[in-house]
């Protein structure tokens, strides 16, 4: 029995679609076709979640009627909503995509099956309410990257591969050992029980141990510095199909659950906000000075991936109403913006027959909407006004300001300034350098040519909507951290009966 079973609808969704997928394996179209309509469906289902949520606030669902802490509860407030929106969006675009994208290799070494699989954990883990089942969905999630990174079965994926497994799993093992240390002080792995328990336990140097290994064990997920050597070394190796999910939400994984933990769990532990502020600024740093020598564009998308999860990370160390809103409004619009760019970057490819900035020129003139394609996301990558990433850095900015953090702003204002000179020298490579040699013509019909632009130009669309008018994202962003700011409804809803 499931008390509520509108939380439990995605997960079921896409869990469905990947038995379908695996039931019809030698059948493409099949698998195709019923990942296309999961995710359609799945976006539906996430609206309603959406509409549920500002009505109600919070949806809970007690699997098996087991009451929290004993049983298996699945939680939905707002952040968790945004998430498996995002989810869908994404998703949707990603699985339209593929259908042009992936060649017959990909698709034979299971790439559909492996993608439903990878948007199963996504859900589970956005809509989970305890450690253990958050760990369990990590794994999931491990599982169907794998597979999704080695698609294709050429040499450089294979190594990036095996990088990306080894340090991920390293990761989970300290995951795991957080996970049994808290249920040894609190007896319980319900995040709310937990929250509850550990606000009343005086501090002391075992809860501050385990806050430790649990943000270490997040902060690889979240490819946080110094453990993002992982993210550029793998996820420039797979289909641009696969590198776009990867990049939009499989990165932003470690950052929704590092919000929660210490939005929740670690709400007062200074050390901790401490350190991930440090850690949050050296990313920013660290980061885009490594896209700036970077010649493969799907290695410099991956390096200012790592460099932006720092604003996220800074938003949530500054804790103020406003930080934590803008911080949630910049990973909402950077899900869009990078996979609308890792996208943009497969069609590149496909006209420019090369990975190489140096191999690649003249784009603009002989395919100008490519270009806007690449121009608008860019530009809300750089933070260029009006876009949706200016005003997310205005917002971290203003709540800086108030707290008087003139470093970080610094630091914010200097990447933002690389940022931009980044995209600049890929804009005069690629799209205004002169041509030397005519450039192949690809050989694409007219049907992959709207399977690659339109999920690229609804992205593109949203991006550009949030731009011109931020004030409802914002509002929605602020009520999310609201909520977040104030955990003690949801410890209440979820423990409601419990002394």
């Amino acid at each position: 029995m499931i008390t509520n079973y509108l939380p439990a609808l995605p997960i079921i969704i896409m869990l469905l679609a990947s038995i379908v997928a695996f039931i019809c394996w030698h059948f493409y179209r099949i698998q195709k076709l019923a990942t296309v309509l999961a995710c359609a469906i799945l976006l539906c289902v996430s609206l309603l979640l959406l509409y549920e949520v500002s009505r109600h606030q919070i949806l809970i669902a007690y699997i098996s009627d087991w009451q929290a802490p004993f049983g298996i509860t699945l939680v939905v407030d707002k952040f968790s909503a945004m998430m498996l929106l995002l989810t869908a969006i994404v998703g949707l675009c990603v699985a339209i995509y593929s259908c042009a994208d992936l060649n017959h290799q990909h698709i034979a070494s299971g790439f559909y099956p492996s993608f439903c699989i990878l948007l199963v954990g996504l859900c589970g883990a956005f809509a989970t309410g305890d450690f253990f089942n958050l760990y369990v969905w990590f794994e999931v999630t491990v599982i169907g990257s794998f597979v999704l990174m080695s698609c294709g079965g050429r040499k450089i994926q294979l190594d990036g591969t095996v990088r990306y497994v080894v340090i991920n799993l390293l990761a989970t093992l300290i995951l795991l050992t957080a996970i049994a240390l808290i249920y040894g002080v609190t007896g319980t792995l319900n995040m709310a029980d937990v929250a509850r328990d550990i606000a009343n336990m005086p501090s002391n140097g075992l809860i501050t141990a385990i806050s430790l290994l649990l943000v270490l064990a997040l902060a690889v997920k979240a490819a946080l510095f110094p453990l993002f050597f992982w993210l550029p070394a793998s996820y420039h190796t797979p289909s641009f199909s696969a590198s776009a999910i990867f990049a939009g939400l499989l990165s932003k994984l470690g950052v929704y659950a590092l919000i929660r933990v210490c939005t929740l769990v670690f709400a007062y532990n200074t050390l901790i906000h401490n350190m991930l502020w440090v850690l949050g600024l050296l990313t920013l740093i660290i980061g885009i000075l490594g896209a700036i020598n970077q010649s493969n564009l799907r290695r410099i998308l991956s390096f200012t991936l790592i460099s932006h999860i720092g604003y996220m990370i800074v938003g949530l160390v500054i804790g103020t109403p406003l930080a934590i809103a803008a911080a949630v409004f910049y990973l909402f619009q950077h899900v869009l913006v990078k996979v609308s760019l890792f996208m943009t970057a497969g069609i590149i490819e496909r006209y420019a027959a090369h990975h190489r900035l140096r191999k690649i020129s003249a784009l603009y003139r002989l395919h100008p909407w490519l270009a806007i394609l690449f121009l608008i996301p860019a530009l809300a990558l750089a933070g260029f006004p009006p876009s949706s990433g200016f005003w997310a850095k205005v917002m971290l900015i203003m709540a800086a300001a108030r707290q008087n953090a003139s470093i970080t702003i610094i630091v914010m204002l200097f990447v933002s300034l690389l940022t931009l000179y980044i995209i600049k020298k890929i804009w005069l490579q690629i799209f205004l350098r002169d041509q030397q040699k005519q450039l192949p013509k690809p050989a694409l019909s007219q049907q992959d040519k709207l399977l690659l632009f339109i999920p690229t130009i609804i992205l593109l669309v949203l991006i550009v909507i949030i731009s011109l008018d931020p004030v409802l994202l914002f509002n929605f962003t602020r009520m999310i951290s609201e909520q977040l700011l104030h955990p003690q409804q949801y410890i209440n809803l979820v423990l409601r009966g419990i002394s």
